[in-house]
């Protein structure tokens, strides 16, 4: 069962990272058959400790689809690869980001957005 489901155009439900596969299809197969689903349905995998979706502005929560769109079960998904994307990283801070070099556009990664945002609501809060 998902941990929050966001609605802001399409229907995005959040699971932990570790979450059983099958459990997360489970899920999504259930959605569909008892919701009228007419919008997208996204899946994002939040890993331990980080801050919910639902806690983030829309321009994150944005991020976190355009990145999700490119992974499956939290890698970069074979269709992505398929179409010019690929990993690139770490950077100097670890991270990691999807480059596509035709379409000249970097995302990062899920885990990244997640885990970026939680460090700075935690600096927020140290600040305080």
């Amino acid at each position: 069962r998902p941990d929050d489901c966001i609605d802001g155009g399409l229907l995005t439900c959040e699971f932990l990272v570790g979450t059983p596969k099958d459990e997360v299809l489970a899920t999504v197969k259930h959605m569909y058959g008892t919701l009228d689903m007419k919008e997208e349905l996204q899946i994002l995998l939040r890993p331990q400790g980080a801050v919910t979706a639902k806690s983030m502005s829309h321009e994150n929560i944005d991020l976190l689809v355009q990145s999700a769109r490119l992974e499956y079960m939290g890698a970069l998904s074979e269709t992505a690869q398929l179409l010019d994307w690929v990993v690139c990283g770490p950077d100097v801070h670890g991270r990691f980001v999807y480059m596509n070099h035709t379409l000249q556009q970097a995302v990062q990664c899920t885990a990244d957005i997640y885990n970026l945002h939680t460090e700075m609501r935690q600096h927020d809060k140290a600040e305080r």
